[in-house]
């Protein structure tokens, strides 16, 4: 494998791998939306607000803001392909967290699906081919091929653990988490005071008035929550960092063999 270097945009392979994942998130995305809140509505279905509600509860997924936010930075990214690796919001440090969010948003979905699965909570009969076609695509295939965009592009430089990781990308890998979390109780909040309990959290472990550990204040859940997600993002953003690095060094070590 050789470390990617910079071409002009249509005779980098990388630029055209960008458009791709792209536009199959977006696509399946906005599908997924308009089946959802115009067609056949997911998860609300009978009342005045059904649309709207159903826009809400979409919306509110982990999943579904990620997606949004890495189709985001992908378009941008598309149009700014010059400054690939020389800019901080292009640069490897962002992918990073953007990988940190989807890495985290794969595995929980998938771990919830085997175990619900396992648990007969859940059938595949029970969900729609719309609802399946884009949770497969937005859950699985995404996060891959992201994953798949940012090796591509690892080891160009190394990344300091001190002014890198600790004064920059791990405030910056934190910072949605918290913003979720907080969006989350607010949205929960307004949702319990039009007397609907049903759909005021996205995820149960999320739920702050029931919380899965019995005996907790909603200070006490809210704020136990924030540590777990201290802890997980935290573990994979140090393993993205060192396997960042660790590229750096194969790719030097096999340069200078070259030389030799």
């Amino acid at each position: 494998m050789k470390r990617w270097n910079y071409r002009i945009w249509y005779k980098d392979y990388l630029w055209y791998y960008k458009v791709i994942i792209a536009s199959l998130a977006f696509g399946f995305l906005t599908y997924g939306f308009y089946m959802d809140i115009f067609k056949e509505f997911w998860y609300v279905k009978g009342t005045k607000l059904t649309s709207l509600q159903n826009y809400d509860i979409l919306l509110s997924f982990y999943s579904v803001q990620v997606n949004i936010i890495t189709i985001t930075w992908l378009i941008l990214a598309i149009f700014n392909h010059h400054r690939e690796q020389k800019s901080w919001f292009f640069s490897t440090n962002a992918k990073l967290s953007i990988l940190n969010w989807n890495l985290l948003m794969f595995f929980i979905f998938w771990i919830g699906i085997i175990i619900d699965y396992k648990n007969r909570e859940v059938t595949i009969y029970e969900y729609s081919k719309a609802q399946i076609s884009c949770t497969v695509v937005t859950h699985f295939i995404m996060p891959i091929l992201f994953f798949g965009y940012t090796f591509l592009s690892f080891g160009d430089h190394r990344l300091s653990w001190k002014k890198d990781f600790l004064q920059k990308d791990w405030w910056i890998s934190l910072s949605y988490p918290f913003f979720y979390l907080m969006y989350v109780i607010v949205r929960a909040a307004a949702w319990k005071r039009d007397g609907n309990i049903t759909w005021a959290y996205p995820y149960l472990f999320l739920d702050i008035d029931n919380p899965i550990i019995s005996g907790l204040s909603r200070v006490q859940a809210a704020c136990f929550i924030a540590f777990i997600f201290i802890i997980v993002f935290t573990i994979f953003h140090i393993s993205l960092h060192s396997l960042n690095n660790g590229m750096y060094r194969v790719f030097n070590k096999n340069q200078n063999k070259k030389r030799k």
